[in-house]
């Protein structure tokens, strides 16, 4: 009785995971939450079969966008096995590395202005 429980939910597993392949091949391409909501199942549980899809080489991720409401970059799949885009390591404000020296620069000019010459109590025992 146990290992018929066993087989079936193998089964059904199997059956899940080509759903999810179906719907990447579906959508040329997509996240986790888009495939969720395209076969109607639990997101958990199609993030489990995705990475299970991923560790078995027969999708691979195309391209990180950036969702509404998560300041972490969001994996999009695709099917094949191909190599893995690389990640980028932005931060989610600073766009360049030129603009945030200049907002520096702009930080550091506005501080002179403000800024008077004064006797440092803390070194007044020299």
């Amino acid at each position: 009785m146990i290992g018929d429980r066993t087989e079936k939910h193998k089964k059904d597993v199997v059956f899940h995971k080509e759903q999810c392949l179906a719907a990447l091949q579906v959508m040329d391409g997509a996240t986790v939450v888009q495939v969720a909501d395209m076969i109607g199942k639990n997101y958990y549980s199609v993030k489990k079969w995705m990475r299970d899809l991923h560790k078995s080489r027969e999708i691979y991720v195309h391209k990180f966008v950036r969702s509404e409401g998560c300041p972490k970059p969001v994996r999009m799949f695709r099917v094949g096995n191909r190599p893995d885009v690389a990640k980028e390591m932005t931060c989610g404000r600073v766009k360049d590395e030129h603009e945030d020296m200049e907002g520096a620069w702009r930080k550091h000019e506005a501080w002179k202005k403000t800024w008077t010459p004064h006797r440092d109590p803390a070194a007044a025992w020299f």
